[in-house]
């Protein structure tokens, strides 16, 4: 039997949007973002080094897309200061102010099994950047799926190490970029009810 949008009842509206409420508030993407510098390290770091980092977890939750660009160390071994070498950029576990265990790394070492990881390197060692995706069974002894919580709670953080400070030299914490969207079904179960009580009312 077709039902008519013209005969679709305040009521139906609102059965409807609670049925389709466990799946619309899953569906959409969450942007991330990422300042680096030295005075995020533990303890801080002087350095003129920065650094900046977007990542997009997809619809399904299942990959998490980065770029990360970097600013005054150096990729290549151009420079005469050995120390501004980049020797490893990893994703850590930790709370701010709080060092924790690599989870995903992109340098020393890439833990990318399906070759998304892109880089593009200053030749002059002024810094670089590099994109590359956390999905599937990737990742230092644990999975996206396992850290998906840990991204949310802003418990995970991006860290570059170098000779000069082998610990780190620049971190930045991964923070949510925008507040989670407001599912479509929610709007449309406000809309109903609304229409519901406005019905009610004019009835009386």
């Amino acid at each position: 039997m077709k039902i008519h949008a013209n005969k679709l009842r305040p009521w139906h509206a609102a059965l409807l949007a609670l049925a389709l409420w466990p799946c619309a508030s899953m569906a959409h993407t969450v942007r991330y973002v990422a300042t680096l510098t030295g005075d995020q390290q533990t303890p801080g770091v002087v350095t003129a080094a920065s650094g900046s980092a977007t990542l997009e977890l997809n619809a399904a939750h299942d990959t998490l897309s980065m770029f990360v660009s970097i600013h005054g160390l150096d990729f290549v071994g151009a420079t005469p200061d050995p120390n501004d070498d980049v020797l490893a950029m990893h994703i850590h576990r930790g709370a701010p102010g709080t060092p924790g265990p690599v989870v995903f790394g992109l340098i020393g070492p890439n833990h990318d099994l399906d070759g998304d990881l892109a880089t593009l390197f200053d030749p002059a060692g002024l810094g670089g950047a590099l994109s590359s995706a956390w999905d599937g069974a990737e990742g230092n002894g644990t999975t996206l799926a396992a850290e998906l919580e840990n991204l949310a709670n802003g418990m995970l953080y991006f860290n570059v190490h170098t000779p000069g400070n082998p610990s780190g030299e620049i971190r930045g914490q991964i923070v949510a970029a925008n507040p989670v969207p407001v599912p479509a079904a929610a709007w449309l179960l406000g809309s109903a009810l609304l229409g519901l009580a406005g019905k009610r009312r004019r009835q009386r």
